[in-house]
Parts: C-alpha cells; sequence; structure tokens
C-alpha cells in the first residue's frame, strides 16, 4: 500500500486524517496515482503493508484505516501544532472528511 507521510526534522511520520465525526483515521492508497488523485502530486509516500500501518497507528488510539478516499483535505489555517515522534512536529487539522492530522 501506499502511504502519505510528511518529513519534519529528518523523521518521516504517516499522515493521519480526521473524518467529520472527528475520529483520527490512517489513510492509504492502492496506487500511487490514487494518492496523487486524492492529495496532489507533490504528497509525500511510503510503501507499507496495512498490518505494519496498524501496529504503527495503533498505540495512537487510532483503529480505522480509510484505503482509497477520493478527497483528503489539506489541514485547516487554524491548525495547531502537534508533536510527531522524537522532536518532529506535525500540523494537526480540523474535523473534515480526510482533513491531514
Amino acid at each position: 500500500m501506499c502511504v502519505p507521510v510528511h518529513a519534519t526534522h529528518g523523521v518521516e511520520c504517516v499522515r493521519l486524517a480526521r473524518l467529520g465525526t472527528g475520529e483520527r483515521v490512517a489513510i492509504e492508497f492502492t496506487t500511487p496515482e490514487r494518492l496523487r488523485a486524492a492529495m496532489g502530486p507533490g504528497q509525500e509516500w511510503i510503501r507499507m503493508a496495512e498490518s505494519a500501518l496498524r501496529a504503527l497507528v495503533r498505540p495512537l488510539g487510532v483503529t480505522r484505516i480509510q484505503a482509497d478516499p477520493s478527497v483528503v483535505a489539506p489541514p485547516t489555517a487554524a491548525a495547531e501544532t502537534r508533536r510527531c515522534g522524537r522532536g518532529a512536529r506535525r500540523r494537526a487539522a480540523g474535523a473534515g472528511l480526510g482533513s491531514w492530522k
């Protein structure tokens, strides 16, 4: 699977999303083309087995993986800064189908 990531301070972090309900989900795509269509051509990604993605996000309380979402909204302007990994920072998005986190 193709899993969107972002690199900050040399650390690659898996991008999480929020559904309209506020639930955090991991996102994955079956092809690089589907990822680019939903998130844009500049989105970084890595190949990762679904089982590895589940194991990675489970400690964060994320139990759902959204496969091939057709649209993923970018972070909102009101996004707050949160930690990702050791010392790396990520942007947390407000609620909305597929908002990045």
